[in-house]
């Protein structure tokens, strides 16, 4: 056995020994006193202060709302149960949101657009997340069969919901689409609405199919991977994106 590999399996093994790091999101409770604490940030929120000397934490400040942020908080959870260290899961969480896939139809303004002050509109919107970055102008059936086609290229697993009332010509045109493509969409009642303020919200979202297995191995391999000089988390890659980005605090 060669010396980095003693030390990765020396690095996993106090892992596993430590307390699950907790993981919160940022508007729903503060970091914990006891444990290492990865807060979740949503978009548009600023990430918290530092506060009282205690346990580390780390804020990754995401660009996905709603159901994909919701999955990214379970998954990580999952990560946290079996021993992941504190900055291996901001990096997993930054890589994940990055390889998933999101799509967010509404009547009105979106969550990962800025405030509009006291406007009126109401006027239909979408925006797919894909590869790192939003993309919008395009009809959301249109975009929902390219999130569609290229999950179904790379074995994905697809999850649809809904919320508020979808009457209106542009929620039954996507919902018709997403039918015929074979998606099915569960009602999540007034959560997604109650954040764009709009009258109905569709969320797609298209993730990598992980399971226990892929879970530990990945874990191996942040935990095995170089660290970035600047910030201290494994760099998955040529480069710390992570750094570049903003995205951790």
């Amino acid at each position: 056995m060669s010396l980095a590999q003693h030390e990765r399996r020396l690095r996993l093994a106090h892992a596993a020994q430590r307390p699950a790091v907790a993981v919160v999101m940022a508007d729903e409770g503060g970091p914990r006193a006891d444990v290492e604490t990865l807060m979740l940030v949503r978009p548009g929120d600023a990430a918290p202060p530092a506060g009282r000397p205690g346990a580390r934490r780390i804020a990754v400040q995401l660009a996905v709302p709603g159901l994909a942020i919701r999955y990214l908080e379970r998954l990580l959870e999952q990560a946290a149960a079996t021993g992941w260290e504190l900055e291996c899961m901001a990096a997993f969480a930054a890589e994940l949101e990055r390889r998933c896939a999101y799509l967010l139809a509404g009547g009105g303004r979106l969550p990962i657009q800025p405030r509009a002050g006291a406007s009126r509109r109401r006027r239909s919107q979408a925006a797919l997340w894909h590869a790192g970055g939003w993309v919008a102008g395009a009809r959301p059936e249109h975009l929902a069969v390219r999130l569609v086609a290229g999950a179904r290229a790379r074995d994905d697993a697809l999850l649809a919901a809904s919320s508020g009332t979808l009457q209106g010509r542009c929620a039954r045109k996507l919902t018709a689409q997403l039918e015929q493509e074979g998606v099915t969409i569960r009602n999540a009642g007034a959560r997604a609405v109650a954040r764009s303020g709009g009258a109905w919200a569709i969320e797609v979202l298209a993730v990598p199919r992980l399971t226990a297995e892929h879970l530990g191995a990945l874990r191996e391999r942040f935990a095995g991977a170089p660290r970035c000089e600047w910030c201290g988390l494994p760099v998955i890659g040529a480069a710390c994106r992570r750094c570049a980005s903003g995205v951790l605090r």
